[in-house]
């Protein structure tokens, strides 16, 4: 359940961000709308011009090669504002008050922890947050016997979340890991909020 609540929390930031983003990605998309129609009416005059000179397959071709670079070219910039999306979303995860930030991790523990012995491996940005009082408070929640969570020596080179290490087992709950889990999913809704047809 907690991990649909992530799940909600980032499609709601998602749709948040994207609303954010929305009135400055639809001036770009029209800038390179504009952009892009006065450049095909550049290309077409061009290409008419050469399809004149040219015998009539001869022009064709260079048009729908023109037309395919002009979509892998609209392709890359649309890919550009998903990986933008996504990365301003990731960010808001990262800048969390503490409270927010432990109340998530919290609820990725009660998910993650299997034997509720595991060492924590967290963020160097993130080793703050993780007090001897919360994790004290989430061990208290595993139960006896099961609540004896304790943090790594060690910290990770990730932006946020943690790694779980019991033995040669590791679940790895980094933001870098959730995002790359829940993208597949998530990218074609980020797409249609990010590039609603007019």
């Amino acid at each position: 359940m907690a991990l649909d609540d992530i799940i909600n929390k980032i499609k709601g930031d998602a749709q948040v961000e994207a609303q954010k983003i929305m009135e400055r990605a639809s001036l770009e998309a029209e800038e390179i709308r504009e952009k892009a129609r006065r450049q095909a009416e550049e290309l077409k005059a061009e290409m008419l011009a050469k399809a004149k000179r040219l015998a009539e397959e001869e022009g064709e071709r260079v048009l729908t090669l023109a037309s395919l670079e002009f979509r892998k070219a609209l392709l890359r910039e649309k890919q550009s504002k998903i990986d933008e999306a996504f990365r301003q979303a990731q960010d808001r995860l990262v800048k969390l008050e503490r409270k927010e930030y432990q109340d998530l991790m919290k609820n990725l523990l009660m998910e993650a922890v299997e034997s509720g012995e595991e060492g924590i491996v967290v963020s160097t940005t993130h080793r703050g947050m993780w007090t001897d009082q919360f994790l004290k408070g989430v061990n208290r929640m595993l139960g006896q016997g099961s609540g004896r969570l304790k943090l790594s020596g060690e910290t990770g080179d990730f932006s946020g979340g943690f790694i779980l290490r019991r033995g040669r087992t590791e679940i790895n709950y980094s933001f870098e890991a959730i995002f790359k889990t829940i993208r597949e999913d998530l990218e074609p809704e980020v797409a249609k909020i990010l590039f609603v047809e007019s």
